[in-house]
Parts: C-alpha cells; structure tokens; sequence
C-alpha cells in the first residue's frame, strides 16, 4: 500500500463501521433500515475497489 495505507485504512474503518450498521439493523429486525444500511456497504466496497483493485493486480499479478 505505502503511501496510499492512509487512504485504504480510512476506507476499511468506513467500511467496518457501515457493515457494522448493518448488523445493528438486522438486529433491530428492521428489513428497510438493513437493506438501507446494505447500499451504504456496497457502495463503501465499490469505492475501495475503484480506487485501488486496479493497481492492486497490476502489482501482484501483472498488467491485465
């Protein structure tokens, strides 16, 4: 990660604490709030995956 650990670090904490969100939701046995709380995770993740899967297998496995 060098550089960059801050930034990832920043998503993972942003990402547990939304996961986590979820948990509480489910719960609470509220279906809408934890489907709510669910596009929040997903769109976390796709962000951390949008910034850096790319350089990640460029890195680990070559350019694909």
């Amino acid at each position: 990660m060098g550089t960059d650990l801050p930034r990832f670090k920043g998503y993972d904490n942003r990402t547990h604490e939304a996961a986590l969100a979820v948990g509480q939701a489910a719960k609470d046995k509220d279906g809408v709030e934890v489907a709510a709380r669910f596009r929040i995770l997903q769109a976390r993740c796709n962000a951390c995956h949008d910034e850096f899967r790319k350089p990640f297998v460029a890195h680990f496995y070559g350019t694909r």
